[in-house]
């Protein structure tokens, strides 16, 4: 019995050993590109000494062979480097076109069948994607930092090496004007510093980014802006007059670094509803960056809603404006209300029976009437209605309401009344929209 299991166990170590093949791993093999020829590295595990060829090839996207090259394969039992070089005609006219190709082996042994296989050489080929970012703006002799960015345009991990050139060019001419350079790092990036001209800037610059390495070449455009930006801002002393007060307006200026902007040129204007200017007046601010100006509003003046502005130019846009500096022009506004108003000679207050009401539900609202000195106001007329929309109509000169159906009633001597709403037709659209269900319609 014991001679029997020996006889089994050798013939099942004979038919293991005979079964073990050669086999590569793609894992660990490398391939690099110098110039035109494809260096090759395949790792191979062998379990006995091995000898034939290998045949490489590099293919297109279409499996049109480009380049093939045979050599000689000697093999060890263990770990093997199976090394061959692949030479190109020719590079394509188009440097991402290296990334579609692809390397197809086939190993011919004298004791298996051929191994064959196809390794992507994306990570071969020295293309770039490159991404930069600038200021959009800038003053002259004001020093700008541009940071770039370069990574695998498929893989996308980061391309380190790449030299990086940022150029100010004049818009005009093209011509450079300033300039920096550096390498990226090995997360891809790199930052440069240049500084604006001081002197003969245009009020636009044109930023050429140029990257390389090797053969691949990406370049990027941007425009920067030079000139001193401005903030302005506006006030007027209240929100509300009647005709025959004076308006006061006054404006503030900041320019570089938050500082107060003097001798610059100010345009104070009001318009009305229908965009006519009403009132326009041009002042200089002082050493402290102010501008201000005052107008009599006159006593035959339409009532509603009027706008001041407070601009560097004098237009209604901003490329109107005059000042040679590109970036100066800023402006701000307020909206202010002209309208006949008198002191109320009493107060009305409402208040409901509840917060809020469900469905099937009638709110009962409790109003009260009282002069300022504080009698009631008696047998006054009260009309309450859902008020849907309210607004000034400038030309006709009178508001133009939008109300529901209305509930009146009479105060009793104490100046209280008692009216109950209906509020089934609102309660009915709410629950036929999901839009509006929670809408506030008390």
């Amino acid at each position: 019995m014991r001679q029997f299991y020996q006889v089994v166990i050798a013939l099942f170590l004979i038919s293991s050993a005979g079964a073990q093949t050669v086999k590569v791993d793609e894992s660990g093999s490398s391939v690099k590109l110098r110039g035109k020829i494809y260096e090759v590295r395949l790792a191979a595990k062998s379990p006995a000494a091995n000898s034939g060829t290998a045949t490489l090839e590099i293919i297109a996207p279409d499996d049109r062979v480009l380049a093939s090259a045979t050599t000689p394969v000697q093999l060890r039992a263990g770990t093997n480097r199976i090394s061959g070089t692949v030479t190109l005609s020719q590079l394509p006219a188009r440097q991402e076109e290296l990334l579609w190709y692809r390397l197809r082996y086939s190993i011919n042994l004298s004791t298996q069948a051929p191994i064959q296989g196809i390794l992507p050489l994306l990570g071969t080929a020295a293309d770039f994607n490159l991404l930069v970012s600038a200021p959009y703006q800038a003053a002259a002799g004001q020093k700008i930092l541009v940071h770039a960015r370069t990574k695998h345009p498929v893989l996308e991990h980061a391309a380190a090496g790449v030299t990086v050139k940022a150029t100010l060019e004049d818009d005009d001419t093209g011509a450079p004007l300033a300039s920096a350079s550096g390498t990226t790092d090995r997360d891809g990036f790199v930052q440069l510093a240049i500084a604006v001209p001081q002197k003969d800037t245009r009020h636009k610059l044109n930023l050429r980014v140029e990257a390389r390495r090797g053969t691949a070449v990406r370049t990027t455009e941007a425009e920067i802006k030079v000139g001193t930006a401005t903030r302005i801002f506006l006030q007027t002393d209240k929100p509300l007059y009647q005709p025959g007060q004076i308006l006061h307006i006054r404006s503030v200026i900041f320019g570089d670094q938050n500082r107060a902007l003097p001798g610059k040129k100010i345009y104070l204007q009001v318009e009305d509803e229908d965009d006519t200017v009403v009132f326009r007046e041009e002042r200089t601010t002082s050493r402290f960056g102010v501008a201000a100006a005052d107008w009599t509003i006159p006593d035959r003046i339409k009532f509603g809603s009027y706008r001041v502005a407070a601009k560097t130019f004098p237009g209604t846009y901003s490329d109107d404006d005059d000042d040679p500096d590109a970036l100066s022009a800023s402006s701000d506004r307020k909206v202010v209300r002209i309208s006949r108003y008198d002191l109320p000679n009493f107060v009305v207050t409402v208040n409901p029976d509840k917060g809020y009401y469900l469905p099937g539900q009638k709110p009962r609202v409790t109003v009260n009437a009282a002069y300022l000195f504080g009698k009631p106001v008696s047998k006054a007329r009260v009309r309450v209605a859902r008020l849907e929309e309210r607004q000034w109509d400038f030309l006709k000169q009178k508001w133009d309401v939008n109300e529901g159906e209305a509930v009146e009633s009479v105060t009793d001597e104490k100046g209280n009344c008692t009216v109950e709403l209906d509020l089934a037709a609102a309660q009915e659209s709410l629950a036929d929209s999901r839009r509006s269900r929670f809408r506030d319609v008390t």
